[in-house]
């Protein structure tokens, strides 16, 4: 694995910082350990126990800084020969570790489909995986339904908020759904939108770039075309879709 791999499977730009990298490495770590502890099925349990190592081997590999020892944090070599510390630093340079007597590793992990990148005014860009089955968008992630992407800080959006289905294929067939029998109970309280038209969906199959909106986050759709930082910097460089007042 790479480190650009490692930031991929984070979700996580290749400029993040300190701060973003060790948050996101425990958000990670506590999530897939929830997960596993609490699946539904073997399978998924030591599917999300594979996840919970590939975060500690990154974490060893890559950042081995983001652990305590001693109740100390462990500093490398190029940060002792900074004698003015920055405000943030971040990581450009990829590592790439190889080994001539080892094969390819195949995980067996299933692979994304698609992605959702989080493209609102005054929000870091941050990316979402899409996988092949049902993938739960809303407020606060639900150990029993898995993939969840789960958004925070945005108060309008539902607990469980949204749907997108994915059946796969060549090109995948992916619809976005906001109904009582998707959600799990109720259709989301503030509505789902498609490319900030007003009437809140039900039911639509998605298109590359389409911008969901729920809440009052605004997330691009994008097929796995490229890589996921190339996405990123596309989306990112695309103007912002008008937002669709709710609340």
């Amino acid at each position: 694995m790479t480190q650009l791999e490692a930031f991929e499977f984070l979700e996580l730009p290749e400029l993040a910082s300190k701060t973003q990298i060790k948050l996101r490495l425990t958000e990670k770590l506590e999530y897939f350990e929830s997960l596993s502890e609490q699946a539904p099925s073997d399978f998924l349990r030591r599917v999300n126990a594979r996840h919970v190592e590939k975060v500690k081997h990154i974490q060893a590999a890559f950042f081995p800084w983001t652990t305590e020892e001693n109740g100390l944090e462990v500093i490398l070599p190029f940060e002792q020969a900074d004698e003015t510390p920055a405000e943030e630093e971040v990581f450009t340079m990829p590592v790439i570790i190889t080994s001539g007597s080892k094969e390819p590793q195949d995980t067996g992990e299933p692979q994304p489909v698609a992605w959702l990148i989080l493209h609102t005014e005054n929000k870091d860009a941050r990316q979402f995986p899409l996988y092949a089955g049902k993938n739960y968008l809303g407020r606060k992630a639900q150990p029993n339904l898995a993939p969840f992407i789960a958004i925070e800080d945005d108060v309008y959006i539902s607990r469980v908020h949204a749907v997108i289905a994915v059946e796969a294929g060549d090109p995948a067939l992916c619809v976005l759904l906001d109904t009582p029998e998707a959600n799990t109970g109720k259709a989301s309280a503030n509505g789902t939108y498609l490319n900030a038209k007003p009437a809140r969906i039900r039911k639509e199959e998605l298109a590359d770039a389409d911008t969901i909106q729920i809440g009052a986050t605004k997330l691009v759709f994008k097929y796995n075309t490229q890589s996921v930082n190339d996405l990123v910097k596309e989306v990112g460089n695309s103007d912002y879709m008008p937002t669709v007042q709710v609340g």
